[in-house]
C-alpha cells in the first residue's frame, strides 16, 4: 500500500507536466505567427521608405522644374536682374563684376597659354627666354683664343675650346629650365582659375552672399523661409545665366586673339596725332561740336554694347584708363585727407607729411 501511493503521485506529476508543455502543433503555429508579424513589420518599413523616397523625388522634381521655368522666363541675366528685389540687386551686381574680372584674367592667361603651346610645338623658346638665350658676353680676343674649361662641371671636349659657345650652351640650358618652370606653373594657374569659374563654385559663392544677407535682414520679411527660398532660386538662376553668357564671351575672345600688334600700334599713334593736331587745325566751335558728337556716340555705344565698347577701349588704350582712374582715386583720397586735416586744425603741411610717411 505504501508503494502504490508514490507511484500514483508520480503519475499525477507526469500528467501535469505533459499538460503544461505545449504540443508540437501549438509550437509551430506560434512560430508561424511570430514570423508573420516580423514579415509584416518589415513590409511596412519598406513601404514607408518607398513613400519617403517618392516624396523626396517629387520635391526635387518640383524644385528643378521651378528653376527651369524661372530660367525660361528670362532670356538674359540683365532681364532677370531687373526683376530682383532692389535691396539684393547690389549683391548680384557686385558678384557679376567679380566674375567679369576673373573672366578677363582667364582670357588673358588662356591666350598666353595658347601662345606658349605654339612655341613648345615648334621647339622654340618664348619671348623673354629667347632674348635671354641670345645674349652674349664680350671677351678679350687674347683670352678667347687661349681659354680653357675652368668652371665647375664643365668637361673638356675634343678640339678647340670656344668660350662663347660654352656660354651660349649654358644660357640655352638655363632658358629651357626656366621655361619649363613657367609652363608648369602657368598650367596650374589656369587649372585654378578654371576651377574658380566653374558653375558650381560661382553659384555657391553667390548663394553664400545671399544667405548672409538674409541672416542680417530676414526679420523684415513676413515669411522668412519663403523669402529665402525665392531668393535662393533667383540667385541660382542668375548664376547659371551669367556664367553661360560670360564663358561664351570668353571663349569667343580667346578664339579672336585680339588685334595684331602692328595694327594696334598704328591705331594708338593715330589717336595721339588726332588728339594733338585737332586743337591746332580746328576752330573752337568745330572742336566742341566734334567732342559733343563723339561723347554722345560713346554714350550710346555704352548703353547698347557695353562689353564691346569696353573691350575696344581697353585694346586701343591699354592700361592707360586704369592708370588714370587709379591716379584720380589717389588724388581724391589726398584731397579728403587734406580737408580733414585742415578742419581738424593740423594744417595742410602736416597732412601731406602724414601721407608721405
Amino acid at each position: 500500500m505504501a508503494m502504490e501511493m508514490p507511484l500514483a503521485a508520480q503519475q499525477v506529476d507526469v500528467t501535469l507536466e505533459s499538460d503544461a508543455l505545449p504540443s508540437p502543433g501549438e509550437h509551430s503555429a506560434a512560430a508561424v505567427e511570430v514570423a508573420a508579424k516580423q514579415e509584416k513589420s518589415r513590409i511596412e518599413e519598406l513601404l514607408e521608405q518607398q513613400t519617403h523616397l517618392m516624396m523626396r523625388h517629387l520635391q526635387l522634381t518640383e524644385d528643378h522644374s521651378n528653376s527651369n521655368s524661372m530660367q525660361f522666363m528670362f532670356h538674359t541675366a540683365k532681364d532677370m536682374l531687373r526683376k530682383v528685389d532692389p535691396s539684393v540687386r547690389g549683391i548680384f551686381t557686385d558678384w557679376h563684376k567679380e566674375l567679369r574680372v576673373k573672366t578677363n584674367i582667364y582670357v588673358s592667361q588662356k591666350r598666353l597659354w595658347n601662345r606658349y603651346q605654339q612655341a613648345v610645338a615648334s621647339d622654340t623658346l618664348i619671348r623673354p627666354f629667347a632674348e635671354e638665350a641670345k645674349k652674349t658676353w664680350r671677351w678679350p680676343e687674347s683670352y678667347s683664343t687661349n681659354a680653357r674649361p675652368v668652371a665647375v662641371g664643365e668637361e673638356a671636349k675634343p678640339g678647340a675650346y670656344d668660350v662663347a659657345a660654352a656660354f651660349a650652351e649654358i644660357r640655352q640650358r638655363h632658358a629651357r629650365e626656366a621655361q619649363e618652370f613657367i609652363l608648369l606653373h602657368h598650367k596650374a594657374c589656369l587649372e585654378q582659375i578654371s576651377a574658380e569659374l566653374c558653375l558650381a563654385h560661382q553659384c555657391e559663392a553667390l548663394l553664400q552672399q545671399v544667405k548672409g544677407w538674409i541672416v542680417l535682414n530676414g526679420s523684415f520679411f513676413r515669411d522668412q523661409a519663403q523669402a529665402e527660398q525665392l531668393l535662393t532660386q533667383q540667385a541660382r538662376c542668375f548664376a547659371e545665366l551669367t556664367c553661360r553668357e560670360e564663358m561664351a564671351k570668353a571663349e569667343r575672345r580667346i578664339k579672336d586673339a585680339g588685334l595684331p600688334f602692328a595694327l594696334l600700334v598704328a591705331l594708338r599713334v593715330l589717336c595721339i596725332l588726332m588728339a594733338v593736331g585737332s586743337p591746332t587745325l580746328m576752330s573752337l566751335e568745330r572742336l566742341l561740336s566734334v567732342v559733343a558728337v563723339l561723347f554722345s556716340l560713346f554714350c550710346g555705344l555704352g548703353l547698347f554694347a557695353e562689353d564691346a565698347l569696353s573691350q575696344s577701349v581697353q585694346a586701343i588704350l591699354g592700361p592707360l584708363p586704369k592708370y588714370l582712374a587709379g591716379k584720380m582715386n589717389m588724388a581724391g583720397k589726398m584731397n579728403m585727407q587734406l580737408s580733414t586735416a585742415v578742419s581738424a586744425g593740423s594744417g595742410p603741411r602736416e597732412g601731406l607729411a602724414e601721407e608721405l610717411d
